[in-house]
């Protein structure tokens, strides 16, 4: 990870070496093993901003049921 504190904020870009699910049949499996072998780097997102322009943005409710 490397993140710079500059005057509009952070910014920073991020890899991880082993992938996000150990499961062969995940779409996740391996994906960050080969943005790691092509020393590709993720964004980070910091502000509200740049997380609502990420087009893979998915958002949960987590509440209490009420019956």
């Amino acid at each position: 990870m490397a993140v710079e504190l500059g005057s509009d904020g952070p910014s920073g870009r991020q890899i991880l070496t082993y992938s996000q699910s150990a499961n062969p049949n995940s779409p996740w499996y391996a994906d960050q093993t080969r943005l790691y072998s092509g020393k590709g780097w993720d964004t980070i997102k910091f502000t509200q901003r740049q997380l609502r322009a990420d087009p893979n943005l998915v958002t949960y409710q987590v509440g209490e049921r009420r019956d």
